[in-house]
């Protein structure tokens, strides 16, 4: 059973930024703590697929502050790999940090085709709220996730619904409605990095892109966060309950459907399926 308050405590208290190599700052945990029910809806998962005895490794893809790799520790997955967007080699004291817990770091470029060292290797991959910050084709980065997957294998997978309140809102102001200017213009920070939301995706075009990139829905959730505030958080609940199509997050759990040469066989067919669909 995953404690999910006392690895956030441990993180909060002990853990290291990947970017910085310091400490966590006072950001840092802001962050975190506004991403606890997050947090608990990914704890909730890593034991929903592990009741599956199949799985023997976990790994963690644009992992941060590693998050995920730590419930899954805490959930006693024994084989665990943390890789973040970038390449955090150099980073001795967050590597080191990991390590206390036997947590594995290997930097692997979601944009390109996995080495064949790297293919089939994966039992079940955490890939959660990361895909819209790559400013790169969606689909053939969950093209090269799936091929780093062993056969039926599982991901854990989330990304930000389009038809969000805040989108919403936005829009309404006459404004962009996912992309912020100061993200934009924030340069040396985290958020040069990848603070910033590239796409966001509404149930059609993500369940589209799943499909097409040789994996099958096992569950699909579609859940608000609560960033804080429970009165916003309630409010759009009920939004939710009136407009079903207006939440903050799609969470999945997917598995992956073919074996990638068999997949690679039938590619052309899907495609032509997908032609015809209005995303």
């Amino acid at each position: 059973m995953i404690d999910v308050n006392r690895t956030i405590k441990y993180i909060k208290e002990s853990g290291y930024n990947p970017y910085s190599d310091n400490k966590l700052s006072k950001s840092d945990i802001f962050y975190i703590n506004t991403l606890e029910d997050h947090y608990s809806m990914l704890a909730n998962e890593i034991q929903s697929v592990l009741k599956d005895n199949t799985i023997n490794s976990i790994l963690e893809l644009g992992s941060y502050m590693a998050v995920g790799s730590h419930l899954a520790r805490d959930a006693g997955v024994k084989n665990i790999t943390c890789s973040d967007m970038y390449d955090l080699d150099t980073n001795s004291s967050y590597r080191n940090w990991l390590s206390t817990k036997n947590i594995n770091y290997q930097h692997f470029d979601l944009t390109r085709e996995p080495k064949d060292e790297f293919k089939k290797k994966c039992d079940c991959i955490i890939f959660q709220e990361t895909l819209e910050h790559i400013p790169h084709n969606p689909a053939r980065i969950l093209l090269n996730v799936n091929q780093m997957l062993s056969d039926k294998g599982i991901l854990i997978f989330s990304v930000p619904n389009f038809f969000s309140v805040r989108s919403i809102i936005n829009l309404i102001k006459f404004s962009h409605p996912y992309v912020k200017k100061e993200e934009l213009l924030h340069i040396d920070s985290v958020t040069e990095r990848s603070g910033v939301h590239w796409i966001e995706f509404n149930t059609k075009l993500i369940s589209s892109i799943i499909n097409f990139c040789n994996f099958r829905i096992l569950l699909h959730n579609k859940n608000n966060i609560k960033y804080g505030s429970v009165i916003k958080y309630r409010i759009k609940n009920l939004i939710k309950v009136i407009m079903p199509s207006i939440f903050d997050q799609h969470r999945f759990i997917l598995q992956k459907e073919k074996d990638f040469e068999t997949y690679l066989s039938t590619r052309e067919k899907i495609i032509s399926e997908h032609e015809s669909l209005n995303l």
